[in-house]
């Protein structure tokens, strides 16, 4: 008996070692910022609600799946999503997302350990959905890896 609880020990150690497929990581806060020397970004964004959701899907076209997309289906889009309110310096609009939800409203507290792509933007208009003239980014990330903020910023 004694063998059979130590080989079950020490089975439960060993797959819990290393980085396999469907290891989790602890949510990340995603930060983003935009500096006024882009034409999109000024004061007039701050105070505005920023949506981000990240992907596994490293293909996904942000502005084609997101452009005047209803509300409510937003988060069905990504694996996690989030928002946050923009704030202003003087010279950068920035700001974290860093309380995150899945594809059905629940909160999520730890992410797959993977490849991600995000897609954000800042709700200018207050109608909660992208618009042609809102501010789009997309960006590759990794849980494990990247913590450079969302930069790149364009029209749709």
């Amino acid at each position: 008996m004694k063998k059979l609880i130590l080989l079950l020990i020490a089975a439960i150690a060993f797959t819990g070692c290393g980085s396999q497929e469907g290891d989790f990581t602890v949510a990340p806060d995603i930060y983003f910022e935009c500096n006024e020397i882009n034409a999109l970004c000024n004061a007039s964004t701050a105070g505005k609600v920023v949506y981000m959701g990240l992907t596994r899907n490293l293909e996904i076209d942000c502005a084609n799946e997101l452009l005047d997309l209803e509300p409510s289906l937003f988060q069905s889009k990504f694996e996690y999503w989030g928002s946050t309110t923009a704030e202003f310096d003087g010279s950068y609009i920035f700001g974290a997302v860093t309380q995150w939800a899945n594809s059905s409203g629940g909160k999520v507290h730890n992410f797959y350990d993977t490849d991600y792509k995000i897609c954000a933007f800042i709700d200018e208009d207050d109608n909660d959905r992208l618009g042609i003239n809102e501010m789009l980014a997309e960006q590759l990330f990794n849980v494990m890896i990247s913590f450079e903020p969302v930069t790149s910023w364009t029209l749709p």
